[in-house]
């Protein structure tokens, strides 16, 4: 999990260039606004796209294992959301709300009740989670790096319950679907089996990308001596 605390370091040094780059390109006129709400805007903008892009990579990669309409079995969105939601806060979450209205539609079709609410519960139950667990284990410590696998699971976890019991209750107050139960242990399974994959996946693929700079900058004094020669 070493890595993904350097992606989430990485992350907020580019927070930081996003906040400065409103006073930099913007006309003079538009400097005097607070920066602080462009770059939430731009998280937002961010958020929903990163929403969208993984809903349709995993209905691509996964679109066998799908249970039915709005459930699979590997959910790779759920630990894009946990991820954003950790990064951006509330405007990640309203930002992955707002890629809900888009996806929701496609989904639900004439489901007028699950169009309109489905998009707050999957946008908001990392958020809620995120909120649960940072303040009771961490006292929601800038410091979002310091997160402990653990930590990380839990969030996950917690969130895949909110968002699994949030949608099966919208289910069953809209007569949207048969056996509950089932469609709730589905989601569920899909939830945490997809941000797990996308987490642990994410963790090896920054690990081989690590390994692969320190060895290129091993090989440069290498390369430099042979040609002093």
């Amino acid at each position: 999990m070493a890595n993904l605390r350097f992606l989430i370091i990485s992350t907020r040094i580019f927070k930081a260039q996003l906040i400065m780059l409103p006073t930099i390109t913007m006309p003079h006129s538009l400097r005097t606004l607070n920066p602080i709400r462009w770059i939430h805007l731009a998280y937002m903008v961010i958020a929903a796209v990163l929403g969208l892009g993984s809903w349709w990579i995993n209905g691509w990669v996964f679109q066998n294992l799908e249970v039915s309409s709005g459930i699979n079995l590997i959910y790779w969105p759920h630990g894009i959301r946990v991820l954003t939601v950790l990064l951006f806060g509330l405007p990640g979450a309203l930002g992955l709300t707002l890629s809900g209205f888009i996806v929701s539609p496609l989904i639900y079709a004439d489901q007028i009740w699950m169009t309109v609410l489905a998009p707050f519960v999957s946008g908001l139950a990392p958020y809620a989670a995120r909120r649960m667990i940072l303040l009771e284990r961490t006292q929601e410590l800038p410091h979002l790096e310091r997160l402990s696998p653990k930590t990380l699971i839990s969030l996950v976890t917690l969130s895949a319950l909110f968002n699994a019991g949030g949608h099966t209750l919208l289910r069953i107050g809209s007569g949207f679907g048969e056996n509950h139960p089932a469609e709730f242990c589905a989601m569920l399974a899909g939830d945490l089996l997809g941000a797990l994959t996308l987490l642990f996946g994410l963790n090896l693929a920054l690990r081989a990308w690590y390994k692969l700079v320190q060895s290129g900058r091993r090989a440069k004094p290498e390369s430099w001596t042979t040609n002093d020669e």
